[in-house]
């Protein structure tokens, strides 16, 4: 793995936690106050741009992944995980539950070692 890719990882990794620690006390900030006047801003927005971030660091990491059939696994897993948080940003929640629902699917043959039986 190249400096610079390694760089890149290392800032979007950083750029993810800022991000979590910040929904989360967002989050509970809503439950001190009791102030539920914002439906989706900022929380939401924060907690999806943790997905975009996800999904760049699988297409980024390319070929050093744990091999190519689970990069191209984990890459499509979270294409779809952003095509769900797209759907819910447009408030069409059906079609990003079906979204998530090809997502879980794919991380769960991803992660499957196959039906053992004995």
């Amino acid at each position: 793995m190249t400096e610079i890719k390694k760089l890149c990882l290392k800032s979007i990794v950083a750029i993810i936690i800022i991000l979590g620690i910040w929904f989360i006390i967002l989050d509970f900030s809503r439950f001190i106050d009791m102030d539920y006047t914002y439906d989706i801003y900022p929380s939401g927005i924060l907690k999806r741009s943790n997905v975009l971030l996800a999904a760049l660091i699988a297409l980024i990491s390319g070929k050093d992944g744990q091999g190519l059939k689970d990069s191209r696994r984990m890459k499509a897993s979270l294409i779809f995980a952003c095509l769900g948080e797209a759907a819910f940003t447009i408030r069409e929640r059906t079609i990003g539950i079906v979204f998530f629902g090809f997502c879980q699917i794919v991380l769960i043959v991803r992660n499957s070692t196959g039906l053992r039986f004995g």
